[in-house]
C-alpha cells in the first residue's frame, strides 16, 4: 500500500521537512482563503439520485475532483494549502521555498482558482438535474506566525496565524459569490497591474477591501516540482493517530460516507498572535485539548484562525464511533471551559454542540488532503457557536434528548437559522448530573418480581420467535441492582410454561483468563454430570450423550476435558492436534449437541455476569449464535452496560435476531408497591401501620433502585428502628450505597467481621474449604458455619450448594466488592500469598492460582504460576488470556533476557493464530533484539527467523531480507533443521509470487533434510507444497501424484487437519482438469472431515470449489447458495484468501449470467484483498474478471487493456489456466476483435501490456 501519510501535510511543511529543516515562525507573503459554495444543495441532490451509498461514492468523486483543480493552480503559482475549513482552503504564499513574488503570485493564482471552478458551474447529472458549484476568495499580504503547536505525545499542529489571517478571513467574509476580496496591502502592492471594481469597509474593524476588476501583471508560471515523499516516521508525529492508523490500515479514507456524528465547535479569543508567547499560550489550550480528545477518542478535524476569533472544530463519530459519543462531547465541553477558565490569557470559551448525520472522508488532491467531517449539522454548530454568549455552551436539542438525565441544562429555547424554516430548540449546558442511581442486582429473592410488565412481554414475544425455529438473542442490561438477575429468573419462569429447557451459568470477576468458565456451568448441567459423581461415570454420561446428540463426532471426545474438568485420555486423532484445530473441533462438537437437542426441546441458554466473560467463553457464545441462527433457541445475556474491551465490538449486537432490553429505575408507583412488600415481610404486624412520611423519604433516598431501597429497609431493620415512629427519621442515613453497606458490615461481632472480609479475597464466589484452609485462625467449622448462617440471616451471604462440598456467595456483587475494598492494600496482597500457598497445596486449576499471586507481592511465585498459567491457555487455544498472562509476565522479567525472548517468540505464534500481524512484529522485532542483545549467534539467528516470518504472513518481499541473513548464520552452525524451514516458508512465499524455479530448488533441499531427520510432518507439508505448485503450473497429474503422497503421510499420522488441506486440494486439480465427479469426491471427503475437525477455514474453501462444480453443469442457484455460504464462512473467521477465492468465484458467475454489475463488484473486492495479501496470482484472476466485465459493458478499449495486463502478469507467473477462466479470457477476446479494429486493438493491447501489476490494478478499480 503507499504511503499517503505526507499527503496531509502543507506543500511547503513538507519540503521543509525533506530537507531536515524547520519553517520559521515569523514570515513574510499572502494568504488566500478560498470558499467553495454549493456542497450541500449538492451532497443531497446526489443522495435524491442514486441513494445514500451511492450518492456518497458520486460526491467523493467530484469533491476530489474540485479540489485536484484548485491545489494544482496554488501548486502551480508557488503557493501551499495550509488549511481546510469546511467546503474552504487557506492557502500561503511566502517570500521563501519557493514562493514567487507573493502578492502577484496570490492574485493570479486567485483568478485562476476562479476560472479553474468555471468547470464546475454547471455540473450535468442524471434526469436533467444540475449540480452549481461557485467560489469566494479573499486575500491579504502582510507578516503571518507560522507556529508548531501540540503535544508530540499525541500529534503536531501547523497553524498559521496572525493579523494578516485574520485580514483574510475578514475579506472573504464580505465577498460574495463568485468575487474576489483583496486588502489595502496587496492592491498597494500590485500598483498599475490591479484594477478594483468596488471599495468595501468593515463595520467592525474599519478596514477597506477592493473588489477585483482585472489584474495585468505578468507571473512567470514555473513547472511545479514533485513533491518529496516523506518516511513514515517523518510524518506520523503531523497525523492525528486515527487517521495514521486508518492510512496504514487501508480503511479507505478516500471514501466519502455519511455517519451519525457530534460536531463540535469551540471559540477561544485572548491570544495575542503577533507577540513572542503566543506559541506557549496556545500549546496551553491545545495540549490539554489533545488529551482529552485521546482519552474520549474525539478528533480536532480543523483549526481555524480569523478576524472573529480562533476556532476549533471537533468530532466525535467522523473516525471512531461509540454509543454514547454525545456523552464524550459534552464531557469534553466542560472539562475544555475549566481549562480556558484557569488561562488567565483566555477569554471565555463559546461552544456550540448538536448530534447528525454527516459526509465524512479524505478530501482532496493527490498531493494534499484532509479529512473532514461536513454537512448541515455542521453548520448548526458553528452557528450555536456564535450565539453562545461568553463562557457558555449551547447545545441542540438531539444532544439534550440523549442527555437531559445525565446531565443539567437550562431552559430549551428557539433559534432561527439561515436557509432553516423553522427555529431549532437549543439548551444551555451547565453541568454534569453529580447524583447518579447506585444499584446492585439480586439473585435470591424474598419478595415477587415488580414491575418489568413491558420487558416480559418482549421476553414472551421472543421465546415463542424462538419456540418457532428463529433463534433469539435478548440482553437485559442495567447497572447494578436494577433487577436483572430478578428477571432472568423471571424468564426462565416463562420458558419453562412454553417447553423450553433451561440451561445457565455466571461469569466471575476474577475468571476474565478462565477458559470456558461460564460455560463449564452450562455443559455439566446439559450432560446430567452431578458434582459428587466419580469421574468415571461422569464420563460414561458424556459418552451416551455424544452418541445420542453427535455420533459423527463422538471421536471428539477427549477435546470436553478443559470443559468438564474430566481426565479423558487423548485419542489418536486429538493427541496431534494443533490449539487451533482443537477449538475448531470442539466448538463444532458443542453446536453439534445443541442443534440435535433443540430439535427435541427448545433450549434457553443463561449467561450471567457478561461483562466478566473469559475471551474463549465469548468466542464460543458468538459462534454458536450465528450457527445455530435457524434453531429453536433462546439466548439471554445479563450484563452491566460497560463491558470488557473485548465486547465492544458488535459481534452479537449486530444480528438481526439480537433485542436489547435496558431496565430502567423503578416508577413511583413499583416503587411504592416494593416498599410495602418488604415492609409486610419484616415488620408483619406493623406493615399497616406505616407512617406517610416513611414511605416519601424511601422514595426520595431509592430513587426507583429496587436493591437500594431493600438495603435501606434492612438497614433500619437491623438498627432495631420502628417504622411506626416519623422521629426516627432524626437517624442519619448513609448517602450511597457504599456508605450504606460498611454501615451493615460495622454492626457485625468481631468474628463475623473477620469472616466476611477473609471470604472477600477468594471472590463473590467462596468454598468453605478454601476458606478453613487457607487462614484456619478463623476458627474451627462449627464455628465458622455459625458466623456464616449468621451472616445468611443478615441477608449478607448464602449458601450456594452442599454437593460435594460447602460453597458460599456474597449474594450481592456490591456487597463483595466494598468488603473486599475495605482492606488495606497490605492485608489484601498477604491474604491473596496466603491464599495462592493453599491454593498450590491442593493442586487447584492455575488460573485461580497465578490470580492470586498475582494480587501479591511474591515476584517469584508470580513469575512461575505467570507462564504456566499462558502455556496451559495457549494449549486451550485461549490467545488473549495467553497474552494477558504474558503482558503481566514480561515486566517481571527485566533481568533475564533469555526468558523475555522466550515469552517474546510465545507472543509472536499467538499473534500469528489470531491473524494479529503488527503485533506479531513487534514481537519479532522484540525477539531479534532480545537476541542481539545477548549475543548468541544462534538466537540471532531466529530472531532473523522470526522477523522474516511476521513480513511473511503478509506475503511481503521484506520476508526475504531477513530469511536470507538467518539462513547464513544458520548455515554458518550447520544448522539442518532451521535451514529446512526456512526453505519451506520462503519455498511458500516463492509460490505466491509466482517465481516457481526458486520454490522447486528449495522444496527439494528442504525434502532431502526432512528425509535425514525423520521429519515425516515436514516431508508431508513440503510434498504438498509442491503438488499445489505443479497445479499451477498446468502440470495436472504430476500434481496428483505428488499430493497423494503428502496425503497418505498425514493419513498415518492421523492429521485430519491436513488430509482436509489436501483432500480440497486434490479436488481442485480435478476439477482443473475437468474431471468434475473426480472433484466431488475428493470434495464430499473433504467436508466429512470438517464435520469432525469443526475447520470453518476449510470448510469455506470447499464450499467456493463446490460451487465451481455447480457452476460448471450450469446450476446457477445451487452455485450462488454455496459461495454465499462460502464467503459467510470467510468473513466469520476473517480467513481474507477464502473471502478472495469465493468473491472470484462469484465474479465468475455474474459474468456468464451477463451480470456486470454485481461482476465488478465481486472482482473489483477480490482485487483489493489480492493486493492487500501480495497475492499475485489471485490478483491476475481478478484483473482478468474485470477485464470481462468491461468487455460485458461495452468499454472494449478497457477491455483489452485489462486482458493484456492479466495475460502478461499470467505468463510471468507461469500460471496455468483454470477451465472457467480460460472461457471468460477467450470470450472477452473474442468481443474485443469483433469491435475493434486491428489498429485500435493492437494498441490497446500495448498499453496493457505496459501497466506494472500495481498501475494495472489502480487502473482496473478507477472505472
Amino acid at each position: 500500500m503507499p504511503n499517503n501519510l505526507h499527503t496531509y501535510l502543507p506543500q511547503d511543511r513538507r519540503r521543509a521537512l525533506a530537507r531536515g529543516e524547520q519553517l520559521p515562525d515569523r514570515a513574510h507573503g499572502s494568504v488566500l482563503f478560498a470558499d467553495i459554495s454549493g456542497f450541500t444543495p449538492l451532497t443531497e441532490t446526489l443522495r435524491n439520485l442514486f441513494g445514500p451509498r451511492r450518492g456518497a461514492e458520486e460526491l467523493t468523486t467530484h469533491l476530489n475532483t474540485i479540489y485536484t483543480a484548485l491545489i494544482a493552480e496554488v501548486e502551480r503559482y508557488g503557493g501551499s494549502v495550509t488549511g481546510f475549513s469546511g467546503d474552504a482552503i487557506t492557502c500561503w504564499f511566502g517570500t521563501g521555498d519557493g514562493g514567487r513574488g507573493t502578492a502577484a503570485s496570490a492574485v493570479a493564482c486567485a483568478v485562476a482558482l476562479q476560472e479553474a471552478m468555471q468547470v464546475f458551474a454547471a455540473i450535468p447529472l442524471p434526469k436533467a438535474e444540475v449540480g452549481r458549484l461557485t467560489i469566494k476568495i479573499g486575500g491579504a499580504t502582510g507578516e503571518v506566525r507560522r507556529l508548531v503547536v501540540g503535544d508530540e505525545a499525541h500529534y503536531w499542529l501547523d497553524v498559521l496565524a496572525g493579523e494578516t489571517v485574520n485580514r483574510t478571513a475578514e475579506a472573504e467574509q464580505l465577498a460574495t459569490a463568485p468575487e474576489i476580496l483583496l486588502d489595502e496591502p496587496t492592491i498597494y502592492a500590485l500598483g498599475e497591474t490591479i484594477t478594483v471594481a468596488e471599495w468595501r469597509t468593515s463595520e467592525e474593524t474599519g478596514q477597506r477591501f477592493g473588489v477585483l476588476g482585472a489584474f495585468t501583471g505578468e507571473v512567470e508560471v514555473l513547472p511545479v516540482a514533485p513533491l518529496p515523499e516523506l518516511a513514515e516516521e517523518v510524518t506520523r508525529p503531523w497525523l492525528d493517530p486515527l487517521v495514521y492508523e486508518r492510512e496504514k490500515t487501508g480503511h479507505a479514507l478516500l471514501q466519502t460516507d455519511f455517519r451519525p456524528c457530534c460536531a463540535f465547535f469551540v471559540r477561544f479569543t485572548g491570544i495575542n498572535y503577533e507577540a513572542d508567547t503566543a506559541a506557549d499560550q496556545l500549546n496551553q489550550f491545545i495540549r490539554p485539548l489533545q488529551a482529552i480528545l485521546a482519552r474520549y477518542e474525539g478528533t480536532l478535524l480543523d483549526l481555524t484562525f480569523g478576524d472573529k476569533g480562533s476556532y476549533a472544530y471537533i468530532n466525535f463519530g467522523a473516525l471512531s464511533i461509540h454509543e454514547d459519543d454525545a456523552r464524550r462531547a459534552v464531557k469534553t465541553a466542560l472539562e475544555l471551559q475549566d481549562i480556558a477558565r484557569n488561562l488567565p490569557f483566555l477569554h471565555p470559551l463559546q461552544i456550540g454542540l448538536t448530534y447528525g448525520v454527516l459526509r465524512t472522508g479524505a478530501y482532496g488532491g493527490p498531493s494534499r488532503r484532509h479529512y473532514g467531517a461536513l454537512g448541515d449539522e455542521v453548520n448548526v454548530a458553528a452557528r450555536l457557536m456564535s450565539t453562545a454568549v461568553a463562557d457558555e455552551i449551547l447545545v441542540s436539542g438531539r444532544i439534550h434528548e440523549q442527555l437531559r438525565h445525565n446531565f443539567l441544562f437550562g431552559f430549551g429555547q428557539p433559534l432561527h437559522l439561515k436557509g432553516k424554516q423553522k427555529p431549532i430548540n437549543v439548551f444551555p449546558l451547565h453541568d454534569e448530573q453529580t447524583q447518579r442511581p447506585i444499584n446492585l442486582p439480586e439473585p435470591i429473592y424474598n419478595t415477587p418480581l415488580i414491575g418489568r410488565e413491558a420487558e416480559q412481554q418482549q421476553i414472551t414475544a421472543k421465546l415463542t420467535r424462538a419456540q418457532q425455529g428463529e433463534s433469539q438473542i435478548v440482553a437485559l442490561i442495567g447497572d447494578a441492582g436494577l433487577g436483572k438477575s430478578r428477571l432472568a429468573l423471571q424468564t426462565v419462569v416463562l420458558a419453562f410454561r412454553q417447553g423450553f429447557t433451561s440451561y445457565a451459568g455466571a461469569c466471575q470477576a476474577d475468571g476474565l483468563n478462565s477458559p470456558y468458565l461460564v460455560w463449564k456451568q452450562i455443559w455439566s448441567h446439559f450432560f446430567g454430570l452431578e458434582p459428587h459423581q466419580p469421574s468415571a461415570q461422569k464420563s460414561a454420561k458424556v459418552i451416551a450423550s455424544l452418541h445420542q446428540y453427535a455420533p459423527e463426532r463422538a471421536e471428539a471426545l477427549p477435546l470436553l476435558t478443559p470443559l468438564l474438568d474430566l481426565p479423558i485420555p487423548e485419542n489418536s486423532w486429538t493427541a496431534q492436534l494443533e490449539p487451533k484445530s482443537r477449538r475448531s473441533a470442539l466448538h463444532a462438537l458443542l453446536e453439534a449437541c445443541l442443534r440435535r437437542a433443540s430439535q427435541e426441546n427448545p433450549l434457553l441458554l443463561v449467561v450471567e455476569d457478561l461483562h466478566w466473560i473469559d475471551a474463549l467463553s465469548h468466542d464460543l457464545l458468538v459462534e454458536l449464535a450465528q450457527t445455530l441462527h435457524h434453531c429453536p433457541i433462546f439466548f439471554l445475556l445479563v450484563y452491566r452496560p460497560t463491558p470488557l474491551p473485548r465486547l465492544q465490538a458488535p459481534r452479537l449486537e449486530a444480528r438481526p435476531n439480537y433485542t436489547p432490553l435496558h431496565l430502567a429505575p423503578l416508577n413511583e408507583s413499583e416503587t411504592r408497591q416494593l416498599i410495602e412488600r418488604k415492609l409486610s415481610q419484616l415488620y408483619t404486624s406493623q406493615a399497616s401501620e406505616v407512617a406517610p412520611a416513611l414511605v416519601q423519604a424511601l422514595l426520595a433516598r431509592a430513587q426507583g433502585n429496587p436493591f437500594y431501597l431493600e438495603e435501606l429497609l434492612n438497614f433500619l431493620h437491623g438498627r432495631g428502628l420502628d417504622p411506626r415512629t416519623t422521629t426516627l427519621w432524626e437517624t442519619e442515613l448513609p448517602e450511597s450505597l457504599h456508605a450504606l453497606i460498611l454501615s451493615r458490615l460495622d454492626q457485625l461481632s468481631t468474628n463475623q467481621k473477620r469472616t466476611i472480609r477473609v471470604a472477600s479475597v477468594i471472590g463473590r464466589l467462596f468454598p468453605l474449604s478454601w476458606l478453613i484452609g487457607y487462614y484456619p485462625t478463623l476458627g474451627d467449622l462449627p464455628q465458622v458455619q455459625a458466623d456464616l448462617a449468621e451472616l445468611h440471616t443478615l441477608d449478607l451471604t448464602l449458601l450456594e450448594s452442599n454437593d460435594p462440598e460447602l460453597v458460599y456467595l456474597f449474594k450481592h456483587i456490591i456487597t463483595h466488592e466494598v468488603t473486599y475494598e475495605s482492606l488495606p492494600f497490605a492485608t489484601r496482597t498477604r491474604l491473596h500469598e496466603q491464599l495462592a500457598a493453599y491454593l498450590e497445596e491442593i493442586h487447584a486449576p492455575l488460573d485461580s492460582i497465578a490470580y492470586h499471586y498475582g494480587l501479591s507481592e511474591n515476584r517469584a511465585k508470580q513469575i512461575m504460576y505467570y507462564h504456566k498459567a499462558a502455556e496451559a491457555a495457549q494449549k486451550n487455544f485461549a490467545n488473549q488470556s495467553a497474552l494477558d498472562y504474558y503482558a503481566h509476565l514480561l515486566p517481571l522479567l527485566t533481568d533475564d533476557l533469555e526468558a523475555q525472548r522466550l515469552v517474546q517468540i510465545e507472543r509472536a505464534n499467538i499473534f500469528s493464530l489470531m491473524t494479529a500481524y503488527d503485533q506479531m512484529a513487534e514481537a519479532c522485532a522484540a525477539v531479534l533484539a532480545l537476541a542481539q542483545a545477548q549475543g548468541d549467534v544462534r538466537t540471532i539467528a531466529e530472531g532473523h527467523y522470526y522477523v522474516g516470518l511476521a513480513w511473511g504472513m503478509r506475503a511481503d518481499s521484506q520476508a526475504l531480507v531477513w530469511y536470507e541473513e538467518a539462513e547464513k548464520l544458520f548455515a554458518d552452525q550447520n544448522n539442518l533443521i532451521w535451514l529446512a524451514r526456512i526453505d519451506n516458508k520462503r519455498a511458500n512465499l516463492a509460490v505466491q509470487q509466482g517465481r516457481y524455479a526458486e520454490a522447486e530448488t528449495r522444496i527439494s533441499r528442504a525434502l532431502d533434510i526432512s528425509e535425514q531427520v525423520g521429519d515425516a510432518p515436514l516431508k508431508a507439508r513440503l510434498l504438498a507444497l509442491r503438488g499445489t505448485m505443479l497445479s499451477y503450473r498446468g502440470e495436472h497429474n504430476a500434481s496428483l501424484a505428488i499430493q497423494a503422497q503428502a496425503l497418505t503421510i498425514f493419513q498415518e499420522l492421523d492429521d485430519k487437519v491436513s488430509q482436509t488441506m489436501l483432500l480440497n486440494n486434490i479436488g481442485q486439480v480435478y476439477s482443473m482438469s475437468g474431471l468434475l465427479e473426480e472433484a466431488r469426491r475428493f470434495y464430499e471427503q473433504a467436508v466429512a472431515l470438517t464435520q469432525v475437525t469443526g475447520d470453518k477455514q476449510r470448510l469455506a474453501n470447499i464450499l467456493s470449489n463446490f460451487a465451481l462444480l455447480a457452476h460448471e453443469t450450469r446450476d446457477w442457484p445451487q452455485a450462488e447458495l454455496l459461495l454465499e455460504q462460502s464467503l459467510v464462512l470467510a468473513r466469520q473467521i476473517g480467513n481474507k484468501y477464502g473471502e478472495c477465492i469465493a468473491l472470484l468465484n462469484f465474479g465468475n458467475l455474474a459474468i456468464d449470467q451477463k451480470d456486470a454489475t454485481m461482476a465488478r463488484t465481486m472482482y473489483a473486492a477480490s482485487l483489493e484483498i489480492s493486493q492487500a495479501m501480495g497475492d499475485q496470482n489471485n490478483l491476475f484472476f481478478s484483473l482478468n474478471g474485470l477485464a470481462a466485465t468491461a468487455a460485458l459493458a461495452q468499454d472494449l478499449p478497457r477491455a483489452a487493456r485489462l486482458a493484456a495486463s492479466a495475460e502478461t502478469l499470467r505468463l510471468s507467473l507461469g500460471t496455468a489456466w483454470d477451465t472457467i477462466e480460460e472461457r471468460i479470457y477467450e470470450a472477452t477476446l473474442a468481443a474485443v476483435r469483433q469491435h475493434l479494429s486491428p489498429a485500435e486493438f493492437a494498441a490497446a493491447w500495448a498499453e496493457g501490456e505496459a501497466m506494472t501489476p500495481t498501475h494495472a490494478a489502480t487502473y482496473a478499480l478507477e472505472a
